[in-house]
Parts: C-alpha cells; structure tokens; sequence
C-alpha cells in the first residue's frame, strides 16, 4: 500500500499522507468505525510495506485504519514501525490511539516530531457505540501523562457524542492540545448527538483557552450548515 497522500475527504486537512503497514481488524470493534465496510480480515503486518519510502517535509498520519496500540498489536511490529519513523526525521508524524497507557508506554522511544492523540468522543466515560474500547477516563488519564511530558499533544471528539458542555470542555482544556479536532459520525448509526447550541459552545470554550479548533466537514450537519 505505502504511503498514501490525501484529497479530499473526511480524512484530517492537516494530514499530508497516511501510512498503513499494520492492517486487519481492530479489536476496540467501535460500531462507528469506517473500515468496516472493507470486510476486514485478521490483523497483519505488510512487512514490504516496512520498506516503504516516508520523504521529508510531510506530515503522516500512521496507523489511520487501525490502532496500532491495541493490545493485540505485538511488540514487534510497533518497534518496527517507530525504527522506520527515526530513518526519516524530515517529516512529523500524527499517532492517534484510545488505547493511550499503551502509547504512553512508547512515547520515550518516538522521535520529538510526532504528534499524539487520541479520541475522546464526550465525558459520559462509556457509550456502548465505543466497542471495547478503553472508556473516556482511561484514555484521559493516558494522554495527560503524556502531555505532562511531550508539549505535541491533539484530541479528537469524533464523532461527538451527547456531552455535558461544562465537563467536555473542562477535561479537554486540562491537557493544553496544541489542537482539538471535531467531528460527527458520517454514517447514519443513529447515535446520541449533541444540539447545535452546545457543539458551538464547546468551540467557544476551547478557542477562549486559544486552543485551536479544527472543524470537519462532516460537523456541518450538526451544526445545520
């Protein structure tokens, strides 16, 4: 597969490229998740795709099919993946994981040019559309400890979820994210959504802390847009 640059989309604008060397199904099993509808497979490491050429100046999103955190993920192939990341030091690179204690875990082993982040789709700390994902309290805890040592930190809250604006905005301004990414699920899975009102609330909040907010396309529907 390798290395491959983004056009338009519900991908993040920010990213240049994504890199996909780990494949297969994720064990947090989200209903929301996007890559169901490939058909996903049992988890795999391309090892070809370990060869592949990352360049210099971009910005890649690894792992954006499946969370190379999750438990399931052998050792190996994570150390793998962050070898091939410290070969080509002219890039960033943007590592998104709900499995954050995990990451944690690698974070001394990254170079500093990577980004973490993780999903934090409201504050009520379990809806059974998460799957067997970590809840909301555990992936929190995560990425503070990392924020407490690491000043490139992201959340992102897609999709949104039903949400206490007082709470969300509260734990998501305690990390200090360089940037908070927004965004509603695309799919139609009937979800419990927030109101207009309290999505811009939220954005009013984070950008008064001047937190950077990023806002999906897919928000608009919410937003009546």
């Amino acid at each position: 597969m390798g290395l491959r640059f983004q056009k338009a989309g519900n991908m993040y604008g920010f990213i240049d490229a994504t890199w996909n060397p780990i494949r297969g199904k994720c064990e947090h099993d989200c209903l929301y998740c996007y890559m169901k509808k490939w058909g996903l497979k049992d988890l795999r490491l391309d090892v070809k795709d370990l060869d592949t050429h990352l360049g210099k100046g971009n910005f890649i999103f690894i792992g954006s099919g499946t969370d190379i955190f999750a438990p399931s993920v052998p050792m190996e192939w994570i150390h793998l993946i962050i070898d091939r990341m410290k070969t080509y030091p002219a890039n960033q690179y943007f590592l998104q994981s709900k499995n954050t204690l995990r990451m944690l875990y690698y974070m001394k082993d990254l170079p500093e040019n990577t980004v973490f982040c993780t999903t934090i789709e409201s504050d009520i700390d379990y809806y059974p559309q998460m799957g067997k994902a970590p809840n909301i309290r555990t992936r929190y805890a995560g990425i503070k400890k990392i924020r407490d040592f690491r000043d490139r930190v992201m959340v992102t809250v897609e999709p949104v979820l039903k949400f206490n604006v007082v709470e969300l905005s509260s734990m998501l301004i305690s990390l200090h994210p360089e940037q908070v990414n927004i965004g509603a699920d695309s799919k139609g899975h009937k979800m419990p959504e927030p109101s207009a009102a309290e999505i811009k609330k939220l954005v009013e909040n984070l950008e008064r802390q001047k937190i950077k907010v990023y806002q999906k396309s897919n928000l608009k529907r919410l937003l009546n847009e």
